[in-house]
């Protein structure tokens, strides 16, 4: 199935460097794992992806971002870049959420060594990008090939290969998560009733902490 994909405007372009878009062919791939989402699916929020999870998972990116990357990025364009990233790339919350679990352990993991972390972990967006095609790849039976990744990411397939990889390492292929866990995770993590100007106003402060 062809799919044709617009490339982004100027504005995006600049917070989304290095999201652009191509023609490409979509392939279904041998899926890691079949996950029961069904479970998972009914303790969501039932709200829209741009609402209550963006914020959710955009609140939990700035402070991972804020403490790992070597480069400032304000929240607004955090939240541009979770938009268009689970857009074209179809995710769920469910998958949304299994990505952020996923970049929360990895992290944990790098936190003793903070100094000598792998050079493309210091860009946040990557690490989550590699745990989504993860959680992608994990949730669904059908999913995107890497050629559609790299078309989705504008990264080459063989960078995307390696950082999945040494992802998949981190968290040792243990992929599933159940329900007991992501109530866990969400309420340690997500405010259901975070607004994104009630993001900015803490990502603010933590900034004039540092």
């Amino acid at each position: 199935m062809n799919q044709k994909v617009k490339g982004a405007n100027s504005s995006l372009s600049t917070v989304l460097n290095y999201f652009k878009f191509s023609h490409s062919e979509t392939k279904p791939k041998k899926v890691l794992s079949k996950f029961q989402k069904e479970e998972i699916d009914a303790i969501l929020p039932p709200s829209d992806m741009n609402t209550i999870v963006l914020n959710q998972i955009t609140m939990f990116l700035a402070s991972i971002i804020k403490k790992y990357s070597l480069e400032t990025i304000g929240v607004a364009d955090i939240q541009v870049y979770l938009k268009e990233v689970c857009k074209r790339s179809r995710s769920t919350k469910t998958v949304v959420f299994l990505a952020a679990i996923y970049l929360d352990k990895i992290y944990s993991n790098w936190e003793p060594m903070l100094g000598d972390i792998p050079k493309f972990a210091r860009c946040v967006k990557r690490v989550f990008l590699s745990c989504l095609i993860i959680a992608h790849k994990f949730a669904n039976d059908k999913t995107f090939s890497m050629r559609s990744w790299s078309s989705i990411s504008g990264l080459g397939r063989k960078e995307l290969t390696i950082m999945e990889k040494k992802c998949l390492l981190e968290i040792n292929y243990e992929l599933t998560v159940d329900k007991a866990e992501l109530l866990s995770w969400q309420n340690s993590h997500c405010r259901k009733e975070e607004t994104t100007a009630i993001i900015e106003k803490k990502v603010k402060s933590m900034q004039k902490i540092s």
